[in-house]
C-alpha cells in the first residue's frame, strides 16, 4: 500500500513539476511573444492612431515574468520628421502637438501575459519617472490671429486621447498615477508674441484616472478624481517677449482644494529687448510674496478645462507699470511687430477656457506707474493698496475693452497717493481713495494739486479739495452714478502771459490742448451721472496782476451724460448754482489796487444737450437771477449798476440800470486821462423776449423776438475848457455793423426816453443845455445781418424838444457796411424859439428875444463823409440880442443887436400876411468833421441850414469862419493867444476836411 502511495505521489509530483515546467515554459513563451508583439504594435498603432504624425520609440520594453506587469524605459514620443516637414510645408500642422521623453513607465496591477481581453484595462498604479513633455500650440490657436485670411488647405484635425486609443481599448483606468521629477513646457506660437509655460522637477500625483467613451463629458480635469503636484524649486512658469513669470515654490491639491505659490516675480525682458533692439510700448514688473487659492475645483466640459475657486488671496505685492506709448526711443521699433498687451483671457486660454473665483483679496500692495511724456518721465505711486473683488469670471464672452465686466463687484482702498507730473509741471497728493461697486460708493479725501515750478511758461493750477464722493456708482460698458459730490474745492488757476510768436504782431498761448478723448478711459462707453453737487467752492483765476475769484456753497448738476462713441455730445438734466460769489481784482506788480465782487448769484439750467461737432445746443430752460450788480468800466471811471437781473430761456429782464461815474460832471473831464465827455445813463428796465440761445450756438446768430427799453435818461456834458486830443469817431451805425455778435431783433421799442446835452464853453461857467423829453421810438428791421441790397434799420420816434416843441422823426440806418448811407426825416409841429436860450445864451453869447416856429421839416441824405440837407424852417417875429458881460452882469449890446436884427430875417416867409410870399427853403451839402460824434454830425448839417434860413448864406458863414481863423492865427503869431483849443483849430483850419470837398 505504501509503495502504491509512493508511486502515486511520485507521479503526482512529476505531473505537477511537469505542469510547472510547462507553465513556466509557456509563461516564458507568452511573455516573450507579448514583448515582441508590444514592441512592434505599440510603435505601429501609435503611428496609425495619429495618422503617422507621431513616432514612438523606447530603449527597453519588458514584462515581469511572474506578475506580468509592463515596464517601458527610455521612451520617446516625437512627431515624425518627414510627416512634420510635409505638413509644415502645407501649413497644415495640428493646432497642438507634443514632444515627450520619459525615463521609464511602470504599469502595475494587471498581468498582461495571461490576459486574453485587452479592451478593458484597470491598473492599480502608473509610475512615470522623469518625463520631459513639450507641448506646442500652432498660430491657429492664437485668438489674436482671428481676422486673418482663411487658409485654403484644411488642417489635420486634433484627436482626443480616447479617440487615439479607442480602436484598441474601450476603457483604461488607473487608481494612482505617480509622476516624479517631471518637466513640462507648453509653447504657444502666437504671431505677435510666443508664450512658453514651463514646470521643472515637479512631482505630480493623480487619483482615479478613467479614460473611456464618457470621459470627455465627465467633467473631470485630466480625467482624474483628484490630482496634486508640488515643487520646492524655483520655477519659470511663463516666458514671452514681454516678461518672465518666476516662483519659488508651488503646491496644488484638488483633494485639499488649495493652490499655494510663494515669491512670485514678474520680470520684464530687458536683456531680450536690448539684444533685439525692440522695446514694447508698455510693460510691467511685479513681485508677490504669496498667492493662495482655496476651495479650488477643476472640471472639464466639451473637451475644455474650467477652474473655479472659493477664495483667491495675494499678499505683499510690489507692482511697477511702465507706459512708453508716447515716447519711442528705439529707431527701428515697429508698432506692428512690438509685443502688444495681452488680456487675461489670452494668457489663460491655452490651458483653461474659464476661471471663476468667488472672492479675491489683494492686501498690502505697493503700486508705481511711470509714464513717458514730452521727453520726461512722470511718476505715480501708491504705497498701500488693498483690493477686494467678488464674482470673478474670465472667459471668451467678455469683449476686448470690457475687462471690468470680469467682476461682479470690486472694492479697493489706496492711501497716500502721489503723482509727479514733470511734463505737466504739477504734483498731486491724495490722502485716501476708496471705491466699492457693491455699495456703489467712491471716495477721495484730502486732494492737493501744486505746481512743481511757478516759473513756468505754461498756466498752472494750485489748490485742494476736501472730499470727492460718488454714490450709486455702477459700471456696464461705462460709468453711471446717482450723485457726484465735491466738497470745498479751493482752486487757483494761474494764467501766464502769452508769448510773442515768430509772426510779427501775433501772440500765441504756450499751453498745449488736452485731447478730450484722453479724458475718458478706453473702458468707458459713456458717462452718466444723475446729479452733481459742488459745496463751498472757491475758484480763482489769477493773472500776473489781476485775478478772478468765484465761490458758492452749492453747485448741483443732475443727469449728466457723456458718450464715448460720440464724446463731443454732452447732456445733463439740470444744473443749479446757489448763492454764488464772484469777484475780480486788479493790481500792480506789488499791490492789489481794486477788488470788485458780485454776490447772490442763482443759476439753473434744465435739459441741456450740446453737440460740439455739429455745433448745436439744446436748452430746456434757463434761470439766472442776481441783484445789486456793480461792474467797473473804463478803468473805474464808470460803474454799471443793475438793481435786478433775471435771465431765462424766454428772455432777459434788467431793472434799475444806471451807468454812473464816481466823479461829478464838472470834474470828470479833468480826471479822465483822455478828457472825454461825461455821461450818465439811467434805465428803468430792459426786457428781451424770445431769445434763441440754443440757436446762437449752431448759427452764431442771436435772434430775439422783442426788445423793450423803458424810462431812459441820458445825460451828456462836453467840457470845452479842456483841450482834447482829436480822434476819428465812427458813426453810430458802424458800431452795430461791426458788433461781435450777429443779431436780429424782430421788434424793438423805447418808451419815455429823455436826453439832456450840456456844453460848457471855453469862456463861461454855465453850460448850454439842449434836451429832448418824453421820446418814444419803434425799431423795425433791427439787425446787422445783411439780407438784401440797400437794407435799412428804421427808427420811428416822437417826443418833445426843449420841453415845448413836439416832433416826429424817421431815421434809416444802413445794415451793410458796404452801403454807406443813412436817411433822416423829421417834423417839428411848433416851437417857442425863446426855449432855445438855454443853449444859445451860454454858448453864443446871444439870446432870442422873440419868435416862434411852426411846421419845421427837414430831410437828410448822408454818408459817413458828407451829407445833404433840405430844410423848411417857417418862423415869425424873430428878434435876437447880442450879449456882453460886465462886472459880473450880462447886458445887451444895443448897436450890435440892432445890426444883427437888420441882417436876420424876422419872418420866413418874409411877408406871412401875403399868400404869395414864398418860404425860403434851404438845400445844401455839408462835409463831415470826422472828429465828432454822429449826433454832432447831425448838428453840423442842421446848424448852417438854420443859419441860412434866418438870413446868413452858407458862403457868408464860410467867409466869416475863414476871417475868424485868420485873426486867430495872427493872435497866435504875436503870442497873444496862450490857450490853444485843439478842437477849435481843427474846426477852423482842417486840411483833411477840405480834401473831402468835391
Amino acid at each position: 500500500m505504501s509503495s502504491k502511495i509512493r508511486k502515486i505521489l511520485k507521479h503526482t509530483v512529476i505531473a505537477i513539476l511537469s505542469l510547472v515546467v510547462l507553465f513556466l515554459v509557456l509563461n516564458l513563451f507568452l511573455t516573450g511573444r507579448l514583448e515582441r508583439y508590444l514592441k512592434k504594435e505599440l510603435i505601429e498603432r501609435t503611428a496609425k492612431a495619429t495618422d503617422g504624425f507621431y513616432r514612438l520609440s523606447f530603449d527597453k520594453l519588458s514584462i515581469s515574468f511572474f506578475k506580468g506587469e509592463l515596464r517601458l524605459e527610455g521612451i520617446s514620443l516625437e512627431p515624425d520628421s518627414m510627416v512634420f516637414e510635409h505638413l509644415a510645408a502645407l501649413d497644415s500642422l495640428p493646432d497642438t502637438y507634443v514632444s515627450t521623453r520619459i525615463e521609464g513607465i511602470d504599469f502595475k496591477g494587471i498581468n498582461l501575459v495571461w490576459r486574453w481581453n485587452y479592451r478593458q484595462l484597470h491598473f492599480n498604479t502608473f509610475e512615470i519617472r522623469s518625463p520631459e513633455v513639450r507641448i506646442y500650440g500652432s498660430s491657429e490657436s492664437n485668438p489674436l490671429a482671428s481676422g486673418l485670411a482663411v487658409d485654403t488647405v484644411e488642417h489635420t484635425e486634433s484627436k482626443t486621447l480616447y479617440e487615439v486609443i479607442s480602436p484598441y481599448i474601450d476603457a483604461l483606468s488607473v487608481k494612482t498615477l505617480n509622476l516624479e521629477n517631471a518637466s513640462i513646457s507648453y509653447n504657444v506660437e502666437k504671431q505677435v508674441s510666443p508664450i512658453i509655460y514651463t514646470l521643472n522637477n515637479v512631482s505630480f500625483h493623480a487619483y482615479g484616472f478613467m479614460l473611456d467613451s464618457t470621459s470627455s463629458r465627465s467633467g473631470k480635469l485630466l480625467y482624474c478624481d483628484n490630482f496634486d503636484f508640488v515643487t520646492n524649486q524655483p520655477q519659470t512658469l511663463l516666458v514671452n517677449n514681454d516678461f518672465r513669470l518666476e516662483t519659488d515654490s508651488i503646491c496644488l491639491s484638488t483633494q485639499d482644494s488649495i493652490i499655494y505659490i510663494q515669491k512670485i516675480q514678474l520680470l520684464p525682458q530687458e536683456l531680450l529687448w536690448g539684444e533685439t533692439n525692440r522695446k514694447p510700448t508698455n510693460y510691467l514688473e511685479g513681485k508677490v510674496q504669496t498667492v493662495e487659492i482655496q476651495g479650488i475645483h477643476f472640471r472639464r466640459e466639451d473637451a475644455l478645462n474650467h477652474l473655479s475657486a472659493r477664495n483667491f488671496e495675494i499678499q505683499s505685492s510690489d507692482i511697477k507699470v511702465y507706459d512708453l506709448t508716447r515716447e519711442k526711443k528705439l529707431a527701428n521699433a515697429d508698432a506692428d511687430s512690438l509685443v502688444q498687451a495681452l488680456s487675461l483671457y489670452d494668457v489663460i486660454s491655452p490651458v483653461l477656457h474659464s476661471i471663476s473665483v468667488d472672492q479675491i483679496r489683494i492686501e498690502r500692495t505697493s503700486l508705481h506707474y511711470s509714464l513717458a511724456l514730452k521727453g520726461q518721465i512722470e511718476d505715480f505711486s501708491i504705497p498701500e493698496f488693498n483690493f477686494h473683488a467678488e464674482g470673478l469670471l474670465i472667459d471668451s464672452l467678455v469683449a476686448p475693452g470690457e475687462e471690468l465686466n470680469y467682476f461682479r463687484s470690486i472694492a479697493f482702498e489706496a492711501n497716500d497717493i502721489q503723482g509727479i507730473m514733470r511734463a505737466r509741471n504739477h504734483r498731486f497728493d491724495i490722502k485716501r481713495l476708496a471705491m466699492n461697486t457693491a455699495s456703489g460708493s467712491f471716495h477721495m479725501d484730502s486732494i492737493w494739486l501744486r505746481p512743481l515750478s511757478v516759473r513756468s511758461r505754461n498756466d498752472y493750477l494750485s489748490g485742494c479739495i476736501d472730499t470727492v464722493r460718488i454714490d450709486g456708482l455702477a459700471y456696464d460698458k461705462g460709468i453711471s452714478a446717482d450723485l457726484l459730490m465735491i466738497r470745498s474745492p479751493r482752486l487757483v488757476y494761474y494764467k501766464t502771459p502769452s508769448v510773442e510768436s515768430s509772426d510779427k504782431g501775433k501772440s500765441t498761448s504756450v499751453n498745449s490742448r488736452v485731447d478730450v478723448e484722453n479724458l475718458l478711459n478706453p473702458f468707458l462707453q459713456y458717462l452718466s451721472i444723475r446729479k452733481i453737487q459742488i459745496q463751498n467752492a472757491n475758484v480763482t483765476l489769477a493773472a500776473k496782476k489781476d485775478s478772478i475769484r468765484f465761490s458758492t456753497p452749492l453747485i448741483s448738476l443732475a443727469g449728466i451724460r457723456i458718450f464715448k462713441n460720440s464724446i463731443y455730445q454732452i447732456g445733463f438734466d439740470r444744473f443749479d448754482l446757489s448763492d454764488g460769489d464772484f469777484s475780480m481784482s486788479w493790481g500792480s506788480d506789488t499791490t492789489i489796487l481794486r477788488t470788485e465782487s458780485q454776490k447772490d448769484i442763482q443759476l439753473a439750467l434744465e435739459n441741456v444737450f450740446v453737440d460740439l461737432k455739429k455745433k448745436t445746443f439744446q436748452l430746456g430752460d434757463l434761470q439766472l437771477q442776481t441783484k445789486d450788480i456793480d461792474i467797473p468800466l473804463d478803468n473805474g471811471f464808470y460803474r454799471l449798476k443793475i438793481g435786478d437781473l433775471d435771465l431765462r430761456k424766454s428772455g432777459l429782464r434788467l431793472d434799475h440800470v444806471h451807468l454812473v461815474s464816481p466823479y461829478s460832471k464838472m470834474e470828470f473831464a479833468y480826471k479822465q486821462p483822455k478828457h472825454q465827455d461825461w455821461f450818465d445813463v439811467k434805465v428803468g428796465n430792459v426786457r428781451l423776449n424770445d431769445v434763441d440761445i440754443p440757436g446762437y450756438f449752431s448759427t452764431k446768430e442771436l435772434r430775439v423776438g422783442g426788445l423793450w427799453i423803458n424810462d431812459v435818461l441820458l445825460q451828456n456834458l462836453k467840457n470845452r475848457k479842456i483841450p482834447v486830443e482829436p480822434h476819428i469817431v465812427p458813426m453810430i451805425y458802424e458800431g452795430l455793423q461791426k458788433a461781435p455778435v450777429r443779431f436780429k431783433i424782430d421788434t424793438a421799442s423805447v418808451a419815455n426816453f429823455s436826453v439832456v446835452y450840456e456844453e460848457l464853453p471855453v469862456k463861461g461857467d454855465k453850460p448850454g443845455k439842449l434836451y429832448f423829453t418824453d421820446m418814444n421810438g419803434q425799431f423795425s428791421g433791427l439787425t446787422n445781418i445783411v439780407s438784401y441790397p440797400e437794407q435799412f434799420i428804421r427808427l420811428h420816434a416822437d417826443g418833445n424838444l426843449m420841453g415845448s416843441g413836439h416832433f416826429t422823426a424817421t431815421w434809416q440806418l444802413p445794415v451793410d457796411s458796404l452801403y454807406d448811407r443813412f436817411l433822416l426825416d423829421a417834423r417839428l409841429d411848433s416851437l417857442d424859439l425863446l426855449s432855445l436860450n438855454e443853449i444859445v445864451k451860454p454858448l453864443a453869447p446871444a439870446e432870442v428875444v422873440s419868435g416862434w416856429a411852426q411846421d419845421v421839416v427837414f430831410h437828410m441824405d448822408a454818408s459817413s463823409r458828407k451829407g445833404r440837407i433840405r430844410l423848411d424852417f417857417p418862423y415869425r417875429k424873430l428878434k435876437v440880442a447880442l450879449l456882453k458881460e460886465k462886472d459880473g452882469e450880462t447886458t445887451q449890446k444895443g448897436f450890435l443887436s440892432r445890426l444883427a436884427n437888420l441882417v436876420l430875417r424876422d419872418n420866413n416867409p418874409a411877408h406871412p400876411e401875403r399868400k404869395d410870399s414864398k418860404l425860403h427853403k434851404v438845400d445844401m451839402e455839408i462835409v463831415r468833421d470826422p472828429y465828432h460824434s454822429t449826433f454832432n454830425y447831425l448838428w453840423q448839417m442842421l446848424r448852417p441850414a438854420l443859419v441860412e434860413s434866418v438870413g446868413v448864406s452858407k458862403k457868408e458863414q464860410d467867409a466869416a469862419l475863414k476871417v475868424a481863423g485868420f485873426f486867430t492865427k495872427v493872435k497866435r503869431f504875436f503870442g497873444l493867444d496862450k490857450k490853444k483849443d485843439k478842437r477849435e483849430e481843427i474846426d477852423t483850419n482842417n486840411k483833411e476836411i477840405e480834401s473831402l470837398k468835391e
